[in-house]
This record gives structure tokens, sequence and C-alpha cells, in this order.
């Protein structure tokens, strides 16, 4: 039989390693949150930076065909109103980021029975220079279902960057178009966007397309956050978003809202 000292040894090595087991899991845990806290301001950032992107190089284009020599000019005196409408959007958007960011847990992300109508109207108003710059057709169709429950600011974005994508990755010398459309369903509602861009190849693009940082056409504004920022806002409050694309055909998202 083992003496009693040894049980002892043995008893003290055991509870020793549990003690550093349970340090360990406590350490992991702690890093865990951390990292979880990390990332949520990182999307605060990423969000704060590319979304109004779209906005200030909105106000850049009117700024370039403003005429100072003229500035009683009627035209003149419309786009400074524009501009300052889009001071407006702009201040706006960034106060809701700058009230997140000053919250230890993250931007609250309410919950309310939204018009798509009025956040798409929205975000055409703030982009409405590069809307019609680019002569993109927009054709809409919300008579299955008109309302969204979601976040208005995350629905804003989503509409803004799949929006300014389809601008952005337009073919050369065909007329953009762009379909907005809603399915109701008994527990969800679907919300399809489609338009007849570039497009990408699926097979090599597998998983990556909603990843941070992928781009899968050249352009000197393209970041790679656009459709990372969609996959986030729609999922994080239990919904999902499907693709399907073809080279030189166009892309269809279909993105699920849980009622």
């Amino acid at each position: 039989s083992i003496p009693s000292g040894e049980d002892q040894i043995i008893f003290a090595i055991a509870k020793d390693i549990t003690h550093k087991k349970r340090l360990e899991k406590e350490r992991n845990e702690q890093l865990a949150q951390l990292s979880q806290k990390n990332n949520a301001f990182k999307e605060i950032n990423y969000r704060t930076t590319h979304d109004l992107r779209a906005p200030i190089n909105n106000m850049k284009e009117l700024l370039n065909l403003i005429d100072l020599s003229d500035i009683e000019n009627e035209k003149n005196l419309q786009l400074i109103k524009h501009l300052k409408k889009g001071s407006d959007d702009l201040k706006e958007r960034m106060n809701f980021y700058i009230d997140a960011i000053s919250e230890n847990s993250g931007p609250s992300v309410d919950i309310a029975k939204i018009k798509i109508t009025g956040c798409l109207e929205t975000v055409l108003d703030s982009i409405n220079n590069l809307v019609a710059t680019s002569k993109i057709k927009i054709i809409t169709d919300f008579s299955s279902q008109a309302y969204l429950s979601f976040n208005r600011n995350y629905l804003e974005s989503i509409l803004l960057n799949l929006l300014t994508n389809s601008i952005k990755y337009a073919r050369a010398g065909i007329k953009p178009v762009v379909k907005i459309s809603s399915i109701d369903h008994l527990t969800k509602t679907e919300l399809i966007f489609e338009d007849n861009g570039m497009g990408f190849d699926l097979e090599k693009v597998k998983d990556k397309i909603f990843g941070l940082h992928q781009t899968f056409h050249y352009n000197s504004d393209s970041k790679g956050v656009g459709l990372y920022l969609v996959y986030t806002h729609i999922t994080s409050l239990g919904g999902s978003i499907n693709v399907e694309s073809k080279l030189n055909k166009g892309t269809r998202f279909i993105l699920t809202f849980i009622k």
C-alpha cells in the first residue's frame, strides 16, 4: 500500500492541477469576453468609416459642381441647399455612431416596425447626386410586405451598401438596373435585391463573399467592407442572407428578416 505521506503528495498535486485548470478556464473566458467586446467596437468603427464614405463622396461631387464666381445663380443656390441637406444627414449619422461608441457595451439596437420605402428614400436622398450621375434605374415592389421589424439604422446601412455596390460595379456601357422587392411569409419576410452588374463567380468566391476586406473586382474605392456590414447587420438580429450571382449577369441577394 502507498504510505499516507505519498497520498497527501498525490492529493496536493491533483488539487494544484485542478486549481490551474480553473484559472486557465477563467482566463480563457475573460479573453473571450474581451475579444467579443473588441470585435463589437471594431464593427462600430468600420461602420463609421465605411457608411459615411458614400454621403461624403456625394457632398464632394456637389461641391465640384458649384460655380463660386456666380454664387447668386439659381442653380448654385439649389446645389448649396442640397449640400446643406447632405451635411445635416451626415451629422445625424455621425451622432448615432458617436453615441454608440460612447457606450461600453456597444450600440443599443432598437427593433421597430419600419417602412421599407421610408428607409430607401432616406438612403437615396443621402446619395442623390451619385444616383443621378450613375443614371441607375431602381424598380421596387413592396406590395407583398411594406414593413419590416428591424433596426432602422441597420436597414439603411444594408440598402446603402447594396445600392452603392450596384453603382460601383455596374457593367461598362450598360445602364445599371436594380430591383428591390419583398416576399411575405408566415414567420419571416424576404427582401430581394438584384442588379444587372458585373457579378462574380460563386465557385471561386465561395464563403469569402461576406468576409472582411474581401474584394472581387478592381476598384480604387473598394475596401471589402460593404458586404461584411450587410452580413453582420442581418445575422446579428437573427436573420440570414443568401446570394446568387454570375459573371457579367448580375447578382441577387435574398435577405431574410424574422417577424
